[in-house]
């Protein structure tokens, strides 16, 4: 159980017995598994590469406690270790002054210094390697997560094929598709332009709506669109074949400025 309490820790070279590594950890034998099984997965560091050399002669770092402290000055007291091994000379593999924070400057063991053309070409060989790699395997993951295999899916085929039929056959208009199976109407729209679910092949046939945006209005008509309670824009737009910024306009006494909306009255 953690008490409060951190330890200021060095990892030793088993064959030469020097200190390369410190850190600070609440549980020092986990941490120094969690060491040894990162450089075993993947090497991303320095200390990393020296932990793998180690490991490929069947031999592991070990551990010593440098120091026990309260919690609220363990970054002052890495420093503070980081700092004096460097003095007595010891080759530490930290990338970091310690206490979080980053080499800049003068600090850096690489300021003033550039690559070798070898050391450029197995960083880039190394990068490659790595990039296709993961490449594949996250084409081999994303097989095996379409449709209802993907862990974040918020809808069931039978539902998409319903979301489809429902649109093809303008049974609802979106919105109230959306509120029925309740998603957003951009999960609808990637449905309808078959950039998701695209394994069940949908036969969907984009609609279009004859709106004709020069049509005249009848008073009538007008009349009709501002005394309505019932309908939404969008199907007042369709009923009266005209475009929704029409039926705004109206509605907000942009324009038919004269008449007067009936109260009672609802169409």
């Amino acid at each position: 159980m953690y008490d409060g309490m951190v330890y200021i820790y060095a990892l030793v070279d088993s064959i030469t017995n020097q200190i390369r590594y410190i850190g600070k950890t609440v549980d020092p034998k986990r941490r120094l598994c969690r060491h040894i099984s990162k450089a075993t997965s993947r090497c991303t560091t320095h200390k990393d590469c020296w932990i793998k050399q180690l490991i490929t002669l069947n031999l592991k770092p070990y551990m010593i406690i440098l120091q026990c402290v309260d919690e609220v000055i363990w970054k002052e007291r890495e420093i503070y270790w980081i700092a004096k091994c460097k003095k007595l000379g010891f080759k530490l593999t930290n990338s970091t002054l310690g206490g979080g924070g980053f080499m800049t400057g003068k600090d850096n063991p690489m300021f003033g210094r550039k690559h070798s053309p070898e050391a450029i070409e197995k960083i880039r060989v190394a990068s490659s390697n790595i990039s296709m790699e993961n490449r594949r395997k996250k084409s081999e993951a994303m097989q095996l997560r379409i449709g209802e295999q993907n862990p974040v899916h918020k809808l069931k085929e039978r539902e998409v094929l319903e979301i489809a039929d429902l649109y093809q056959n303008k049974v609802y208009l979106l919105k109230e598709i959306g509120i029925l199976y309740n998603i957003k109407r951009t999960t609808i729209d990637d449905i309808i332009n078959k950039k998701t679910w695209k394994h069940l092949k949908l036969k969907i046939t984009k609609l279009t709506y004859n709106v004709d945006y020069g049509r005249n209005l009848s008073e009538l008509e007008a009349q009709c669109i501002l005394d309505n309670k019932l309908l939404s824009r969008k199907q007042l737009s369709d009923k009266h074949n005209i475009g929704i910024t029409t039926v705004r306009c109206i509605i907000t006494r942009k324009t038919w400025k004269h008449l007067t909306p009936n109260i009672k009255q609802g169409i």
